[in-house]
């Protein structure tokens, strides 16, 4: 699933502070900010493998995050 925007989009800089947050094993820096992003996409992970989670892409064009996760049927 992919949510975009057309805003001014995120700065390179909160781009790379944002990707971060997904790569490390509890986030941390001032207070709770990129928390919640980190707990959902490592939920994610943990339910279903390191190839799901969350991506971000940001430019002047806007911001786009994919949430990749597997189609699941109420079965399992």
């Amino acid at each position: 699933m992919r949510v975009s925007d057309d805003g001014v989009g995120m700065s390179p800089a909160k781009l790379q502070e944002v990707q971060a947050l997904l790569s490390i094993s509890h986030p941390h820096g001032d207070g709770l900010a990129g928390y919640g992003i980190h707990n959902v996409h490592e939920r994610i992970q943990l339910s279903f493998g390191s190839r799901f989670g969350l991506r971000f892409e940001s430019s002047q064009a806007g911001t786009t995050v994919e949430i990749l996760h597997p189609l699941v049927s109420p079965e399992e």
